[in-house]
């Protein structure tokens, strides 16, 4: 990604390295956000509301549970995360 100018490389402390995004790598990002969500709004659209919310919320267990088997840790954006999967964590 950094040969295509999509992520900036700063050096970090000891042996990490720091990315971040450029201009182009937002604007990639940006380009692709709106068929993700819109496939995600077709994976959900045969639940009701309430539906929707208990299956994000299975999902959200099933990753919690499955986290210690994965090789990078999941990160929840914010508007997913809860009190009840914070718990989980430990």
């Amino acid at each position: 990604m950094a040969d295509r100018g999509l992520v900036a490389r700063e050096a970090g402390k000891g042996r990490r390295l720091a990315l971040s995004l450029t201009e182009a790598g937002v604007a990639l990002f940006e380009q692709a956000l709106t068929p993700t969500e819109k496939a995600s709004a077709a994976l959900l659209a045969p639940f009701s509301e309430a539906q929707q919310k208990q299956f994000i919320k299975l999902l959200k267990i099933l990753s919690v549970s499955l986290e210690g088997k994965a090789r990078a840790p999941l990160v929840m954006p914010d508007f997913v995360v809860d009190d009840e999967i914070a718990s989980l964590r430990g």
